[in-house]
């Protein structure tokens, strides 16, 4: 699950990178379609988010099987004592 999240923070990182690259290009009037620059923007931040947050969720997963794998821990079989 490390990879979906290191897929999702590069992804946040590259759609950063290419954010800027679109709001200059904009800004100089490369760009001359209504619109395309929000819906490039809004596009890259979504889609870099869905992985990120995939690998957060798997992370409590992993965690949460290991956990219950395991069995009782100690303070519980020390309690019946």
């Amino acid at each position: 699950m490390r990879i979906l999240w290191t897929l999702g923070v590069a992804g946040l990182a590259i759609g950063l990178l290419l954010g800027v690259v679109v709001l200059i290009a904009r800004v100089a009037g490369a760009i001359h379609v209504p619109g395309y620059a929000a819906t490039v923007l809004v596009l890259l931040f979504f889609a870099s988010l869905n992985p990120l947050g995939l690998g957060i969720i798997g992370s409590y997963v992993r965690r949460a099987t290991r956990r219950s794998r395991a069995g009782p821990g100690q303070s519980f079989a020390m309690s019946w004592r």
